[in-house]
């Protein structure tokens, strides 16, 4: 927690942007819609973002995202990986919104026949270009239930790039969500799949490390310091 504070404190004192994210936002895709989650360029459109109209964690008449990966080739075809992603709602100022996860609700259907096992993490990029991925993935095995997993921000590392985590995360402009067995990546598995997610929601900063950064505020009355930026993510 104190980790997370301190970058906080960084995306605070160093950049301000306006921002789209808030804290307990939630997407629940009751909507019917997909709420701008897509998968990019597809050569077969049966394999973009579905919302289903029941079959979720609450079961009948409960609405998920559902998102099959075909594995096949194609250099350019998002198919064939199990990749989502985001630059509407989920864009913006994760610091000083005060949001230190992102939790959700996950499933890997055998529908399709498909038996790959999934390694899910989340990725984000920063305006600069510079992108973090989850250190650790969530193993989510062809069981056809759900199961709910939330993924710290402070465990993000980086992918490319030269930002620091606080920079990135206070200007967020893509939010992946994706299958990647072998650590951190931007592109993902090739991997046959089909999966489920439904109640992405942003955690907010335990209300501790907020008495924490409203007390450190008050000493230093907002001013830049460079020792912020030495201690990012120290344990």
């Amino acid at each position: 927690m104190k980790a997370l504070a301190f970058v906080l404190l960084s995306g605070i004192l160093i950049v301000q942007p306006a921002f789209a994210v808030s804290v307990g936002q939630i997407d629940t895709f009751e909507d019917g819609t997909a709420l701008n989650w897509q998968k990019g360029s597809l050569i077969d459109p049966s394999f973009d973002t579905i919302n289903q109209a029941t079959g979720g964690p609450n079961g009948l008449n409960d609405h998920y995202l559902s998102s099959i990966s075909h594995g096949g080739g194609g250099e350019f075809n998002a198919g064939k990986r199990q990749i989502l992603f985001n630059t509407s709602q989920w864009t913006g100022n994760y610091l000083s919104a005060g949001i230190s996860a992102i939790k959700m609700d996950l499933q890997s259907f055998d529908d399709l026949n498909f038996s790959n096992d999934l390694a899910i993490r989340i990725a984000v990029r920063g305006a600069s270009g510079t992108r973090y991925g989850s250190g650790t993935a969530f193993n989510l095995a062809v069981d056809g239930q759900w199961h709910s997993f939330t993924f710290d921000l402070s465990d993000l590392v980086l992918i490319s790039g030269t930002d620091s985590l606080a920079d990135v995360l206070s200007s967020v402009d893509t939010l992946r969500i994706l299958s990647a067995a072998n650590g951190p990546t931007w592109q993902g598995d090739t991997i046959e799949s089909f999966l489920g997610v439904d109640n992405i929601s942003a955690v907010p900063l335990p209300a501790a490390a907020w008495l924490f950064i409203s007390a450190f505020i008050s000493l230093v009355g907002f001013r830049k310091t460079n020792n912020l930026q030495r201690v990012l993510f120290q344990k």
